[in-house]
């Protein structure tokens, strides 16, 4: 039994095409799509010194992109919020 589909974007058309696919799926199976997004950190010359904001706010951004696609475009389409 599925329980839910999970969808990697990258930014690109091809990401966001995948996504619309995955976001078909899971409306048609009933089940929650999760997005997700992932990417290597830059050695940092400091390990401890936090994650650069932008980094993490440029992954946010596209991950909200997507969704706001997503949601536009497949209505009954289930994302957990965040």
């Amino acid at each position: 039994m599925i329980r839910n589909i999970a969808a990697g974007i990258d930014g690109s058309p091809e990401g966001l095409a995948a996504a619309h696919w995955a976001a078909h799926e899971a409306a048609r199976r009933g089940v929650a799509l999760n997005l997700v997004h992932a990417w290597h950190p830059h050695a940092r010359p400091m390990p401890d010194v936090p994650m650069d904001s932008t980094e993490r706010g440029w992954a946010e951004h596209l991950l909200q992109e997507a969704a706001g696609s997503v949601r536009a475009r497949t209505p009954r389409s289930r994302l957990p919020p965040g």
